[in-house]
């Protein structure tokens, strides 16, 4: 398996997409995943040109799309869900409940920075050049501003990148 992820990073960098998660994943050029790298219901996740993913993230996209724009770092061990269980159903266990109703795409867009070990909730939108602090976790109620950087638990606004203006 290891030398199928080297392949596939070889393959990442010139363009051309032979390795194994290329069979299941949308991937664009120039991007690099190190192993190891997990994912479920990779045929929803999107994942742009020139983007790092370092070693132990998890992407589930179970219950819906996880869309990643280009020029996109995501550091080492950093969770990103696209969906929940429904855990209102009364005598359904919670392991065997259906997704829940209301999802969206869980959306990151181009030039985002997400540093380790933070997590991404469902319906998450990360906007443009956003920079998401070690540890945060971002819930689908925050609002992001473009070339924000956000921290904390759940995540808030602690300033821009750039002076407005």
């Amino acid at each position: 398996m290891l030398g199928t992820i080297r392949r596939h990073l070889l393959a990442a960098k010139t363009g051309i997409y032979t390795g194994i998660l290329s069979k299941f994943l949308k991937i664009g050029k120039n991007t690099e995943i190190y192993s190891p790298f997990y994912f479920t219901g990779g045929r929803r996740i999107r994942i742009g040109s020139n983007c790092r993913i370092h070693h132990n993230c998890f992407l589930n996209a179970n219950v819906d799309e996880i869309i990643i724009g280009n020029g996109v770092v995501i550091q080492n061990g950093v969770t990103i869900i696209s969906g929940q269980h429904d855990y209102s159903l009364r005598g359904v266990p919670i392991e065997k409940a259906p997704p829940s109703k209301g999802h969206r795409p869980l959306v990151i867009e181009d030039e985002v920075w997400i540093s380790a070990h933070a997590i991404i909730l469902p319906n998450s939108h990360l906007k443009k050049g956003v920079l998401v602090g070690a540890g945060a976790v971002v819930t689908s109620s925050l609002a992001t501003e473009e070339y924000g950087i956000y921290a904390g638990n759940p995540a808030k606004l602690l300033k821009n990148r750039f002076d407005k203006g």
